[in-house]
């Protein structure tokens, strides 16, 4: 039978809590009171803040980022209102470099496909390394004769190159 241990009574976490529970209890009215006027002042040093001037004090730091936010806005605002319509349209590239696009993007995703980690990767991630959207991906890798296209088992489109062997 073991017998009960005083000394783990007197151990510090016990008896830190007994302390507070304590002070607790001895100023529970003054705590109460603080608390509900939250008139609690905090002071360190030569300084001190009341927990009542504190939302004062935000509101007089933030007044003027609020302000720089608004002119922010209404500048941005503007400047779309302002922009002319014909520099919005993009330019097109011309034949010769969108070929020259096509090959880079295909070179990429052929690299990526023989020395890549993985047999076989997303027609997203292919798009991604390639730079270019997913249907033009999709587009350039059907041309290949190198390329095996085929279904995950969630519905998107994969690839892998012909010389590796799936798993």
């Amino acid at each position: 039978m073991k017998y009960f241990e005083w000394s783990k009574v007197l151990d510090w976490p016990f008896l830190s809590f007994l302390i507070i529970v304590g002070i607790i209890c001895v100023f529970r009215r003054e705590l109460k009171d603080a608390v509900r006027c939250g008139n609690i002042c905090i002071k360190w040093g030569d300084r001190e803040i009341r927990i009542k001037d504190i939302s004062g004090s935000i509101d007089e730091v933030l007044s003027p980022l609020r302000e720089d936010v608004d002119d922010l806005k209404k500048a941005v605002s503007e400047f779309q209102n302002g922009v002319v319509a014909s520099t919005l349209t993009p330019l097109l590239p011309s034949a010769n470099e969108t070929n020259l696009n096509d090959d880079v993007a295909v070179r990429k995703m052929r690299d990526a496909l023989i020395t890549g980690k993985f047999v076989w990767r997303g027609l997203e991630r292919l798009a991604i390394i390639g730079g270019v959207s997913a249907e033009q991906a999709h587009r350039l890798l059907a041309a290949q004769d190198d390329v095996v296209l085929s279904k995950s088992k969630y519905g998107g489109i994969i690839a892998r190159h012909a010389a590796r062997s799936p798993s």
